[in-house]
C-alpha cells in the first residue's frame, strides 16, 4: 500500500492490478473498469504472524488475456519472473499457501473449481 492509496485496499488493489499487468497510461480507463470490479469483488484476508498480512480479492474475468498485451512486461522490473493466466479450474500446482487460503475462501464465488488446491 502507498500514501496515494489513503488506507483504500481495494484503491489499492485497482492500482496495483493495473500498474503491474497494464501499466501503459493511455488504458487508464482499465484501471477505473477494474475499481468498479474490485469494490464489490468478494475479500479475504491472509495473515500469517510475523511474515505478512494482506487481503485478496476475487475478481473474475469473462475471458482469459492474450499474454502477448497483457500483462505489459515492459513494467514488471524485479517483480515477476513470469505471469500466467489460468482457469480457476486449471490453476498450475503447487500453489502457495496464501493462494490455496483465498481459493477456499472463494470457492462459492470460483464455482468452478471441482479438486482441491
Amino acid at each position: 500500500m502507498e500514501p496515494r492509496d489513503k488506507g483504500d485496499f481495494r484503491q489499492c488493489a485497482a492500482r496495483e492490478v493495473f500498474e503491474e499487468t497494464v501499466g501503459i497510461d493511455s488504458l487508464i480507463i482499465l484501471k477505473s473498469k477494474l475499481m468498479t470490479r474490485i469494490e464489490s469483488a468478494p475479500e479475504q484476508r491472509i495473515h500469517v504472524p510475523f511474515l505478512y498480512d494482506y487481503k485478496v480479492f476475487c475478481v473474475r474475468l469473462n475471458f482469459i488475456p492474450d499474454l502477448r498485451v497483457w500483462p505489459n512486461r515492459f513494467h514488471w522490473g524485479n517483480e515477476f519472473e513470469r505471469f500466467g493466466w489460468f482457469r480457476c479450474d486449471r490453476l498450475p500446482l503447487p500453489l502457495h499457501p496464501g493462494i490455496v487460503s483465498a481459493v477456499r475462501a472463494f470457492r462459492p464465488a470460483l464455482s468452478c473449481v471441482e479438486r482441491d488446491p
